[in-house]
């Protein structure tokens, strides 16, 4: 993002399974029904996670930035994420 924006901005990367381990995401039940996404733990991990567990998380994350008085939030991902 750096080479694109150029100098001069503060970037922070932050996801919205930053808080949870390895093994807190591997008890999350899933059901393929709903929207099924592969993504990557920060260690580089491959998960299976749904838009249905992931959206309150993704909305907390969003939230948390705001709050630090973050002013562009861009959301980074393959998948379709209409709600934000």
């Amino acid at each position: 993002m750096e080479r694109i924006l150029g100098k001069g901005y503060d970037i922070l990367e932050k996801g919205p399974l930053d808080d949870f381990t390895l093994e807190d995401v591997q008890k999350i039940k899933i059901e393929s029904e709903h929207g099924l996404l592969v993504t990557r733990m920060r260690d580089g991990t491959e998960i299976k996670i749904t838009h249905d567990i992931l959206n309150p998380m993704i909305q907390k994350r969003v939230a948390e930035l705001e709050a630090e008085g973050v002013e562009i939030i861009l959301l980074v991902c393959t998948g379709r994420f209409p709600e934000f």
